[in-house]
């Protein structure tokens, strides 16, 4: 075992497969190397914790969200996820990050369609390199069930 580096100093992960036949077909594989698998974008997201916001039997929608990243010239695609769904409501937002500002602020409105749980997800194309240092959600809770118009 040990740490290997590109000329650049960049770390290098490398992995050993064998073949079905056991032990006598060891083939070593670079893992990783930069920020694309072949020359494509490595697709990069997280999603957040489903949020109730301490306000149980009422009805929430998400208003803006910001986020504090290096400027980057590149676009994300940011929503929410409501009541455990997996799909954006309507299919997120793609926004720029290329503005200077450490905190980028977005609106990001699911008003018309209220949920009783919010989940945040980021999703990114992974070139280039970009590091979230950190997330602010605004959002309001309602007694009303159903749709706002």
């Amino acid at each position: 075992m040990g740490d290997f580096y590109d000329s650049n100093g960049a770390s290098l992960l490398y992995g050993v497969f064998s073949d079905q036949g056991g032990s006598q077909h060891k083939h070593v594989y670079d893992l990783m190397n930069g920020l694309s698998d072949d020359g494509t974008a490595i697709d990069a997201y997280f999603v957040g914790k489903a949020f109730g916001l301490g306000a149980e039997g009422m009805m929430k929608a998400g208003r803006r969200v910001s986020v504090r990243c290096p400027q980057t010239a590149a676009e994300a695609t940011m929503g929410w996820l409501l009541d455990g769904s997996s799909s954006m409501h309507k299919g997120g937002r793609v926004v720029s990050l290329y503005f200077p500002e450490e905190w980028k602020r977005y609106t990001l409105s699911s008003a018309d369609q209220l949920a009783s749980t919010l989940q945040y997800k980021f999703a990114y194309a992974g070139m280039p390199a970009l590091e979230v240092q950190g997330l602010i959600f605004e959002s309001v809770a309602s007694r009303r069930m159903g749709v706002v118009h």
